[in-house]
């Protein structure tokens, strides 16, 4: 009786690893930021929180983590800058420290920098079809421009808007080939460089020389 008991709870156990959805399993491992899962989690966030009546999605942008998950290409944060019906701009943030669930919205201060674009003006990210491959095109490209001394590390950042030049802008953590670590003190710790890229007029990505 008992060994039957045993097979019933490992068969329902595997029905329930096997019910876990595809995204719910990458959760659990960390949303990689040069991944079509980023995108696609930015995608499923919008949908589940941001209703498209009451706000237009004007941009949006995810980020690496600081302290333990820096560098650990892991996405932390996703953020969307909305406008409401009064034509008000707000910021909201997903992180996934909490699950994924919303922070308090906060006035992104839309007159202090743009006080000749009215932002109902300003046409909102279609986030249903955002393509995760024309984004993985142009984070493949800015990697390609990664300078041959340097590596790639981890994606600090991608932000993409609607309203501002560049349209598209990424930035990249690098280490230098050979130099990748410095010790002191009997601490041992990864040197990075961030690169900054962006999308020019011509929808080319370019780096941004310091």
């Amino acid at each position: 009786m008992k060994n039957l008991q045993r097979v019933l709870m490992l068969a329902l156990a595997a029905i329930m690893i096997t019910a876990c959805s595809k995204s719910g399993l990458k959760d659990l491992t960390g949303v990689k930021m040069d991944t079509e899962s980023a995108v696609e989690k930015a995608k499923s966030i919008a949908a589940d929180n941001i209703k498209p009546d009451q706000w237009k999605i004007i941009s949006v942008s995810w980020t690496e983590g600081m302290g333990r998950d820096e560098l650990s290409n892991n996405v932390s944060i996703f953020t969307y800058e909305m406008v409401d019906k009064d034509g008000r701009v707000w910021n909201q943030s997903f992180m996934s420290d909490l699950g994924w669930k919303a922070t308090e919205l906060t006035d992104a201060g839309w007159e202090k920098w743009h006080k000749n674009l009215n932002a109902k003006d300003v046409p909102a990210i279609d986030m249903a079809n955002l393509n995760p491959a024309e984004v993985m095109k142009d984070i493949e490209a800015a990697k390609a421009l990664i300078p041959a001394e340097f590596e790639f590390k981890s994606m600090d950042s991608y932000t993409m808007n609607t309203y501002d030049d560049p349209k598209v802008s990424i930035k990249l953590n690098v280490i230098e080939k050979g130099k990748e670590t410095v010790s002191n003190a009997g601490q041992t710790s990864t040197v990075f460089y961030e690169l900054d890229f962006r999308k020019n007029a011509k929808g080319k990505m370019e780096l941004v020389k310091p």
